[in-house]
């Protein structure tokens, strides 16, 4: 039997967070091959938003279905969410989304992992990764709506 409950998660996932990166780990190499930050140096706000599409969305879907069967359903990691947002506590919004990756059983996506490396970039991540949570709240309220009305 599976425990669904149990998390695990690889100190890899944080060591662009912490700095703690081998000799051949360059970060801003990384994220320039990458496309995660401009010429310049800055944020593309396009790809922080294919990230959150492509990679934090399956995630959410995943959390979201999993926690379907409990009272509160997803609404205590939603509210999480909101107050780190609220405060600006990015660091703290990495950290819970990498112990997500890993109470689903999956391991943090390197785009993300590399983007834990600049706080401006989780800034500018977590602001597109809001919106991608508010349109999935939107959407599953839809469909609980149309199935409320079904019944």
């Amino acid at each position: 039997m599976k425990n669904f409950y149990m998390s695990i998660t690889d100190y890899s996932e944080i060591r662009f967070l912490t700095g703690d990166i081998t000799e051949r780990e360059d970060p801003d190499t990384m994220l320039a091959e990458k496309g995660i930050i401009t010429a310049k140096g800055n944020p593309s706000k396009e790809k922080m938003r294919k990230i959150a599409e492509q990679m934090a969305e399956p995630l959410i879907v995943k959390v979201h279905s999993r926690l379907n069967f409990r009272k509160n359903k997803d609404k205590p990691v939603i509210n999480t969410f909101n107050k780190m947002y609220d405060n600006s506590d990015y660091t703290g919004m990495y950290l819970y989304l990498t112990f997500l990756y890993g109470f689903v059983g999956w391991k943090t996506p390197l785009e993300i992992n590399l983007i834990s490396s600049r706080r401006d970039l989780l800034a500018a991540f977590f602001g597109e990764f809001m919106e991608m949570l508010d349109s999935k709240l939107r959407e599953w309220s839809a469909e609980d709506e149309a199935e409320d009305e079904s019944e």
